[in-house]
Order: structure tokens, then sequence, then C-alpha cells
């Protein structure tokens, strides 16, 4: 050591020539003063720049602080370089007695844009890692394993909460969400809530290069059953809008497409319910619970019901047990002149209308006015 250039030796005669400096004394530098260390120097026999043991019992003040005060450009501040490392753990922070504190806090007044950010992760050697970024907090109760908030009303369509981006990937794995215990929650596994939302969108899902993929796929091989339900739709405050709107414009759909097709391959013997549609309205008195509007078809068919297989079963059945002045089926928007019905004729009866009586009538309205029509007994 050398004091402004003298050396320490001209003042202290009892250090020896080639023994350095020892004593069992504190040694202190004054306030302001720099102790300027060559890079060759060690102490015990490590280069000074890899150690930095430093022991606290502080309760307020820093332990250990960094301060630049210029206005860097830089690469870094504070800068740890392990590259020959593989297993091992570059740099470990403990803090075993937090409770309400933070163990590491990321702080920026700065007006950070486009590129710029608070804390920026890059490995873009990885392959199979099955995380980059790992949380663990098995311990977790009422708690959330992460809280992020946003810019709340200073968001712009273009801004938003989370943006994950995953290049051009043609397989894998944007976000996946698994639990292996029995849940019962009523929250959901995912959860978005916007109770204040009135025209907005709420979860959009956009596919433009679909063909034989799918936008939405939900699969179950559980038993569902009872109030089970794969995909439930509920609303209370519904009048004038739409529950589930399938909407679809320029593009001509074709034979075998179809804007909603349900199908089942299972042999189904529901009697109570229908099996592949089951509408029900249990509290409406008037309106129309069941609408088909195709202005603009000429020569198509609005329904059409095929049953290639029935034998003694029935293609169409109408329980209407308090019908009174109503209609089973009411054909009065049909031009007179035209055909209520179109019939197949058959040659297998006998039976002569001007000779035998009638097996029996049932009724008919014609023009609102009821109307018996005879039958015979198919001989």
């Amino acid at each position: 050591m050398a004091i402004g250039t003298r050396r320490i030796e001209d003042y202290v005669p009892v250090i020896k020539h080639n023994e350095g400096l020892y004593t069992e004394l504190a040694v202190t530098v004054a306030s302001g003063a720099t102790v300027t260390l060559p890079s060759t120097t060690t102490i015990g026999g490590s280069a000074v720049v890899a150690l930095g043991d430093i022991t606290s019992s502080s309760t307020t003040a820093s332990a250990f602080t960094v301060t630049n005060t210029g206005i860097f450009t830089g690469s870094k501040v504070v800068g740890i370089t392990a590259d020959s490392a593989t297993t091992g753990t570059i740099v470990a922070l403990s803090a075993a007695g937090l409770t309400s504190g933070h163990a590491v806090v990321l702080t920026s007044a700065g007006t950070i844009v486009t590129t710029g950010d608070v804390l920026s992760i890059v490995a873009n050697s990885a392959t199979t890692s099955t995380g980059l970024f790992r949380m663990s907090a098995t311990g977790l109760t009422d708690g959330f394993l992460m809280a992020l908030t946003g810019g709340g009303a200073n968001v712009t369509a273009s801004g938003g909460g989370i943006n994950l981006s995953l290049g051009a990937a043609t397989a894998g794995t944007g976000i996946a969400i698994a639990t292996s215990g029995v849940y019962t929650g009523t929250t959901g596994l995912l959860s978005i809530t916007a109770a204040s939302a009135t025209t907005g969108s709420l979860a959009v899902i956009t596919g433009n290069g679909l063909t034989t993929g799918k936008g939405l796929a939900l699969a179950s091989s559980g038993v569902i059953a009872t109030t089970g339900s794969l995909v439930s739709v509920t609303t209370t405050g519904q009048t004038t809008g739409t529950a589930l709107l399938v909407a679809h414009t320029t593009s001509v759909i074709a034979s075998g497409g179809s804007l909603v097709r349900i199908s089942s391959t299972s042999i189904d013997t529901s009697t109570t319910t229908g099996a592949l549609l089951d509408l029900s309205s249990t509290a409406s008195v008037v309106g129309t619970q069941v609408l088909i509007t195709a202005s603009a078809l000429t020569s198509g068919t609005v329904m059409s019901i095929v049953s290639a297989s029935l034998t003694s079963g029935i293609g169409l059945k109408f329980t209407l047990a308090g019908l009174t002045t109503g209609a089973a089926i009411d054909t009065t928007g049909i031009a007179a002149t035209k055909q209520n019905f179109n019939m197949n004729a058959s040659t297998g009866s006998t039976a002569a209308p001007q000779t035998n009586a009638p097996a029996g009538f049932f009724k008919i309205g014609i023009g609102g006015t009821d109307q018996w029509v005879p039958y015979y007994n198919a001989t």
C-alpha cells in the first residue's frame, strides 16, 4: 500500500520485506477515501473480485448498495458472469421469514416504451425445458400464484394485460391449465369477469386459415348425468338479445356443410328427453317457441325429416293434452288454392265411400271453422 506516493513501509518499519502487512486490529478507511487494488490482488488465495461475503444484522439499513448516478447506456450496472456453470445456481436469494414483505422489488419511474422492459429473460438456446420461468407455492390457499395489474382505463385497443407470442409454431400449447384433483369449484379453472361490459367482446378466437381444424374443441369422457353439462349458457336478464348466435355470410354452404350439426353414433334409448336435441320452456304461456325463417327460399325444403330405418316408430309426434280451441298443425298461412298436404296415393284399400259407412271421423279446421273428415277401415 502507498500513502500519496510513499510506501507504508516507510512509515511503519516493522513491516518486513516480502512478508506484507499483518494486524489484529480493524483497518478503517476515512470517509471519501478510496482503496485501489491491482487486478492480480488475492485474498486467501482467491481473486478479490470473486469474494463478497457481507454479513449484516441491520433491521432497516441496506447491507449492500450499488448506486450509479450517470446517464447509463451500457449493458449492465451490476454484472454476474458464470458462463461455464451447468447444474449450479448462479444467484440465490433466501427470505425464510418473509410475511408481507418482498423478496425482490423491481421499480422504474421511467416512461418505458416499445422494446423497453423492467425484467427481461432471454434463453434462445433452450429446447426441452419444462419452464424457463418457474414459480412454486404449494402452500397457497386463498392466495394467487401471480397477480398482474394493468393500466385500467388508460389501456387502448392495441394494449392489454398479457401478450403471448408463439412465433411461427405449428404445434404445442400456448397456455396449459391442468389440475389432478377432483375439482368441484364453481369459479372455474379459467375465469373471465367483466361485469360492467356492455358492447364489447369478452373472448375472441380468430382462425382465418381453418379448413378441417376446430376453433374450439371441448371433449369429455366422463359420465355426464342429471345436472351436468359440457357447455352451459345461462342468461337471467335477456330480453331482445341472443344467448347463442351462429352467423354466416358471404360463402355458400353446399351439400355436406352445416352451420350447426348435432350427431351421435351411440345406441341412444332416451324417451323422456330428446337424445339429440331437447328444447324446454316451462313458464312461457304466449309467444313462439321455435321459429324457422327462410324468406328467400323458393324450390328448396324448409325442414326435412329423414329416417330410412323407421318401421313401427313415429316420424313426427305431437302431444297436446291441454289443447282446446288451438290446432296441432296450422296451415292457414298457405293460399287457399295451394296444397296443404302432399301425400302418396294408395291402392291397398277396397273401401268404397258410396257403399260403406265410415269407421269414424277426425276434425280439421278449414278457414278457422271446424270440419269433420270421415275415415274408413283399411280393408
